[in-house]
């Protein structure tokens, strides 16, 4: 199962009902934070350009094997890039 909401303001997501989720293509919002937990069947995560501060959990989620996806950059505020 898939899931896009790429693009539509969104701040916040709430996975938890998903524990069947492959792919989250969740870019362009305005998510401050991102639980990828619930999800064990989840492989592939886009969630670039939101307002993610603390990308540590998702790097080390993301460096996991046969994981794919991206997180860099996030927007630190409006117009503006976080690097």
């Amino acid at each position: 199962m898939s899931l896009d909401c790429s693009g539509n303001l969104i701040e916040s997501l709430d996975l938890s009902g998903l524990p069947a989720l492959e792919r989250l293509d969740c870019w362009d919002n305005l998510i401050e934070s991102l639980d990828v937990s619930a999800c064990p069947s989840l492989w592939q995560l886009y969630c670039q350009g939101n307002r993610i501060a603390d990308l540590t959990a998702l790097r080390e989620w993301l460096a996991q094997d046969g994981r794919l996806g991206a997180v860099e950059p996030q927007l630190a505020g409006e117009g503006e890039i976080e690097i």
